[in-house]
């Protein structure tokens, strides 16, 4: 394989602004604003990276014909708009979102814009199959749709998560369910009284569908955790990730930030009613933005600064896993134990073949290269990833590293 790699320094991303207390605020995007950034980059110094001690970008010239995954060409898409999430039912029935309230759809040859009504950023689509699609973006933005069908899609406002305080607006990130009645919601913590002593990081559908959300404390009450992605086996195996900053004022009236990853487990509650969950540690002073597993539960975060770990059937604490780049990590999906893929900034792919994690390799069209923000496949062969500009395709010939 003739790949092109160079080292690069990963500058670690100092806060800018430095808030007294934290706040529940965060803006909603809208126009054509890039996605939301506030991961990108930043970190702790002392986060453990594993035996990486340079990144290499497994990108520069290569061709179609040379690297494992390629720019899938569309009209459809506009490059202006960065892509978020993706999902999907099937190889023909694929859907992404992203800036500007785009909604794409692939339908086997190429990919289509579907209204969605809106301009806010959408942040997550899931579905339980081709005639079931949810997308978020806030508690007051939640769409619903019933798939692809005679050469088109349309999606409405389903009910919206109720919130106390009105007046700032908060983010979701995830979405992930079980069926079209049993649908899970994560984002930032959202208050549930005025004096904001208890919050909300998570959303599950009630008794009566998505007409009537139930607030999930997935955190203590008292934490503004924010979640940033959901995945579960089944109702009664689900684990939420996130993290955020924090400020910490020291007796000497000097400032830091602190982050942490933090997961959490739940072994579920019946359809309509609210579970409850656990927090694991995590080892991980970086904030985890993705999570997958298998059925047989063996689970993966990742996060920034290129953190992995790994949750192993019967364990009780993550474990620190080696990885080869020290870029911020975005998605992950995988399709079985020894083929789990990972995305992230600066065009980062990597790959875990059941013994170690290796970079993949893309043909991107042009420097700088993408911030890449999510991963999903309908098979081994058949694996997607989206964001800054648009789709990427697995070459179904390729093996992950690009050769034949």
């Amino acid at each position: 394989m003739n790949t092109t790699r160079h080292a690069r320094a990963t500058a670690l991303a100092s806060v800018t602004a430095l808030l007294l207390v934290p706040t529940f605020a965060s803006c909603a995007d809208s126009g054509g604003e890039p996605a939301p950034s506030e991961d990108a980059g930043a970190g702790d110094a002392g986060e453990d990276a594993g035996d990486a001690t340079a990144d290499a970008d497994a990108s520069g010239a290569l061709g179609c014909d040379e690297a494992a995954f390629c720019p899938v060409a569309s009209g459809g898409i506009d490059a202006r708009n960065a892509l978020t999430a993706i999902w999907g039912s099937g190889e023909d029935d694929v859907w992404a979102v992203g800036s500007s309230g785009t909604i794409v759809h692939w339908n086997g040859s190429d990919w289509q814009t579907i209204p969605s009504g809106t301009k806010q950023t959408l942040r997550g689509v899931w579905g339980s199959g081709p005639t079931d699609v949810w997308i978020v973006s806030t508690p007051a933005l939640v769409l619903h749709g019933a798939g692809y069908r005679g050469g088109g899609a349309t999606f409405d406002r389903a009910p919206e998560i109720p919130q106390v305080v009105t007046h700032v607006t908060t983010l979701t990130h995830a979405i992930w369910g079980t069926s079209a009645t049993d649908v899970w919601i994560g984002g930032e913590a959202v208050p549930l009284d005025w004096d904001g002593y208890e919050h909300a990081h998570g959303w599950r559908s009630g008794a009566q569908g998505a007409a009537a959300w139930e607030n999930m404390s997935i955190g203590k009450p008292a934490d503004r955790v924010t979640i940033r992605s959901l995945w579960g086996s089944r109702s009664d195996d689900v684990w939420a990730v996130g993290g955020d900053d924090e400020l910490v004022m020291h007796d000497d009236g000097t400032q830091s930030v602190v982050s942490r990853g933090r997961a959490f487990h739940t072994s579920g509650a019946a359809a309509g009613s609210v579970p409850s969950w656990r927090e694991l540690d995590t080892q991980s002073n970086a904030i985890l933005s993705a999570v997958w597993g298998t059925k047989g539960g063996d689970v993966w975060a990742a996060g920034r600064k290129g953190t992995l770990r790994r949750l192993r059937p019967g364990a009780t604490r993550w474990e620190i896993v080696a990885s080869p780049t020290t870029q911020g990590l975005r998605g992950l999906w995988g399709s079985a134990p020894d083929d789990v893929w990972a995305v992230g900034d600066g065009g980062t792919i990597l790959h875990f073949d059941g013994t170690r994690w290796e970079l993949s390799t893309a043909a991107f069209d042009a420097e700088p290269l993408p911030d890449l923000f999510a991963v999903w496949g309908s098979s081994r062969s058949d694996v997607w990833i989206v964001g800054d500009r648009g789709v990427l395709r697995l070459s179904r010939d390729k093996k992950p590293g690009g050769r034949r």
